[in-house]
């Protein structure tokens, strides 16, 4: 809960990116918003998991599971783009 308000300022960030007509900055702030997402998001989040199972199931696997979860939903993502 105490990441909520940069969640929110990141998604203010996006919204603000609509008038960029310029591609290298455009790319550079998608950089840079990927960064501190992955900072902020994903490492708590996979902690939060591991904490969360029992230690008979290991936190590893869990983690694996999640990992395997997040890039099926890439390339699916990415399927649909074709």
């Amino acid at each position: 809960m105490k990441v909520l308000p940069v969640g929110i300022a990141m998604g203010m960030v996006v919204l603000l990116m609509i008038p960029i007509t310029d591609s290298t900055l455009a790319v550079l702030l998608l950089i840079v918003m990927g960064a501190i997402w992955a900072a902020i998001s994903s490492c708590p989040m996979k902690r939060a998991v591991a904490a969360s199972r029992p230690l008979a199931d290991g936190a590893g696997r869990s983690i694996a599971v999640l990992n395997f979860n997040e890039n099926l939903s890439i390339f699916a993502m990415l399927a649909c783009m074709r």
